[in-house]
């Protein structure tokens, strides 16, 4: 079996130190899925080029979080459940039914969150094949054609971070563990 290399500032690739670094100051602790990734600076850097831009995006952080969240679900990765749920619950104030309905497949209560979910769902599973019906409902509940690609840009972003979890196998954080979740 292949070991990775869990990073930590001190050791990582001179490359990555900054973008550790940033996190570290920022969050106060480097995650430990970026330790690992910190491997691959360019990855590293990339993903979090790109999560800036889509903080950005004209999606608010509520529906940014909810769509994080129910691709890391859809992709059954523990450890970005988990942080996803945090961030949500704690620092956006997305209300915790509609998280606790995306962590356990139920129907989301908010009509709107749950057209962004359904579309997002709808999309990964045809890997970008969509009938037009689809994306027509999505605009019918108020999204735009930009919020088309801004879900494309987040299901990019999630498929780095879920897949180079679900290959590595990071422990969730002490900092996200009181929202531990398992795929059923």
């Amino acid at each position: 079996m292949v070991e990775f290399v869990r990073y930590r500032i001190e050791n990582a690739p001179e490359e990555s130190k900054t973008v550790l670094k940033e996190l570290q100051q920022d969050i106060g602790f480097v995650p430990e899925l970026f330790g690992y990734i910190a491997e691959s600076p360019e990855t590293l850097s990339s993903y979090f080029s790109l999560a800036k831009k889509f903080a950005r995006c004209s999606l608010s952080p509520t529906e940014q979080r909810v769509l994080l969240l129910a691709i890391s679900v859809e992709n059954g990765c523990e450890y970005c459940v988990a942080a996803h749920s945090v961030i949500a619950k704690e620092l956006i104030q997305v209300c915790p039914t509609v998280v606790e309905a995306i962590r356990s497949g139920q129907t989301i209560p908010d009509a709107r969150l749950r057209a962004l979910v359904e579309f997002t769902l709808e999309l990964k599973a045809g890997r970008g094949h969509i009938n037009h019906a689809k994306i027509d409902a999505f605009l019918q509940a108020g999204f735009t054609k930009q919020n088309v690609f801004e879900v494309i840009m987040a299901l990019s972003m999630k498929t780095l971070s879920n897949y180079a979890n679900l290959m590595i196998g990071a422990d969730v954080d002490e900092e996200f563990a009181h929202e531990a979740w398992e795929k059923e």
